[in-house]
């Protein structure tokens, strides 16, 4: 069943009218311009129809003729910017057929008095100018309609005595046409622009919501132009790929790309089911942010959750895990600053130690393991099974981080109700690196 109602219907005939001058490379600002043409040049074909009959019924038969003549050129004009999908000739073209058209059909209809204002539709052609050119050649299209009225003006007696109206004052309703028919042409014009600059904002809205987040992209759309947050307190998640220099080497760029869009485009899902804030991919890295822009408590679980997640979600990929594909995470928590800066590119970062420090547990990690720093371990409840770990990490010397297996998280991150959830935790898990120290590391159970 049909439901579209029939402004639905005048709608799309206006739309696909708009768009029969675009060609794919056109940029907006030149499509908006011809689709302003193209809905111009259609509406001037029924007003000039219009005047065909009006000439007809008050005999007048210049009118009329002109007015076949005009409302050709216009079906010419959009034929024209239909196939050559040329802007400039046609635009011009229609300017200046209409001005004449106007000058004619005031002559047509006997003078100043005997028209009924009909200038006034020659306003038309500079406020569509201001669309189609620039500031400049706009003014120059005001002077052109300026000019012709001061020339109808010194023109009137001549007029008059050489096509002498059917009355003395033109009727009403003659008025009325010529003051509401370009009125309409001008507010069709206008708003079809307006809804297209509100359609072009919401596609730029989302565009920032794509890449920002939405309390940030507001702030934006506001006006803010400099925003840096402090966050006291969030957790920020670095993960990388191990040895993808030996796979670039081994991969086709194309192979390449599609093994790094499967892989974070499912760290994007996991970060929106956590809660997280994607803050970005550098190379093979993913970063992303707990706490900010808006502050959870739980930040620090939302993070090792989600840093869990990332390697049983690479596991359950069939081609990375026939590939040997693993990751290294790293988790840490503490103060953040946090905000978008620049004019132009813009994109959420974070910064600060507790940053440089996420990126140090995942560089100094081990493959298939979280690995999380001692501000992260304090803000978890004991429902984790973490190991115990002393790291020289560069910059920070020897530290006691603490290493969670993906492999048996599962049992601490969905725990079960009644009875089972009294069982002991075991103190180390499963197949933790503990037996195979690497040189210059201890490790211990937390």
């Amino acid at each position: 069943m049909d439901l579209a109602t029939p402004y639905d219907r005048f709608r799309d005939l206006v739309n696909r009218l708009a768009a029969i001058g675009d060609l794919p490379d056109d940029d907006a600002d030149l499509r908006l311009r011809k689709h302003a043409l193209a809905v111009t040049a259609g509406a001037l074909v029924p007003a000039s129809l219009l005047w065909v009959l009006i000439g007809v019924v008050i005999h007048r038969p210049l009118l009329a003729t002109s007015s076949v003549y005009f409302a050709a050129a216009m079906l010419v004009s959009l034929a024209a910017l239909a196939r050559l999908k040329a802007f400039e000739p046609v635009v011009r073209g229609v300017g200046i057929t209409g001005m004449l058209y106007v000058f004619v059909g005031h002559v047509a209809l006997g003078g100043l008095a005997a028209g009924g204002a009909s200038l006034t539709w020659g306003i038309v052609a500079p406020v569509s100018a201001v669309l189609y050119f620039d500031r400049r050649r706009s003014l120059n299209w005001f002077g052109g309609y300026a000019a012709m009225v001061i020339a109808a003006i010194v023109l009137d007696g001549l007029v008059v005595s050489l096509l002498p109206a059917n009355w003395e004052i033109a009727p009403i309703w003659l008025f009325a046409y010529n003051l509401l028919g370009p009125a309409i042409i001008v507010l069709m014009l206008v708003r079809y622009v307006d809804g297209q600059r509100l359609e072009a904002q919401t596609q730029s809205r989302q565009l920032l919501l794509d890449v920002l987040p939405a309390s940030i992209a507001e702030r934006l759309a506001r006006g803010e132009r400099m925003i840096a947050d402090q966050h006291p307190s969030a957790s920020v998640v670095f993960a990388d790929v191990v040895d993808f220099t030996g796979l670039a080497a081994n991969a086709t760029p194309r192979d390449l790309l599609l093994i790094l869009n499967q892989i974070f485009s499912t760290f994007d899902r996991l970060a929106a089911r956590h809660g997280m804030e994607k803050i970005k991919t550098i190379g093979d890295a993913y970063v992303a942010v707990a706490g900010a822009p808006v502050a959870r408590e739980d930040h620090a679980r939302a993070a090792v959750e989600m840093a869990v997640e990332m390697h049983r979600a690479v596991a359950r990929l069939g081609g990375l895990r026939r590939r040997g594909l693993k990751l290294r995470v790293g988790v840490a928590s503490g103060p953040i600053t946090a905000g978008v800066i620049g004019e132009n590119r813009w994109a959420y970062d974070v910064w600060g130690d507790t940053v440089n420090l996420a990126a140090r547990m995942e560089s100094y990690g081990l493959p298939g393991m979280v690995q999380i720093a001692p501000s992260t371990r304090e803000q978890l409840d004991d429902s984790f099974a973490l190991t115990l770990r002393t790291v020289d990490i560069k910059g920070k010397g020897l530290m006691a981080t603490y290493l969670v297996d993906p492999a048996t998280a599962p049992l601490f991150y969905h725990r079960p109700s009644g009875a089972a959830a009294a069982e002991p935790m075991p103190e180390q898990l499963p197949g933790s690196p503990s037996s195979e120290p690497m040189p210059g590391e201890a490790y211990a159970t937390a």
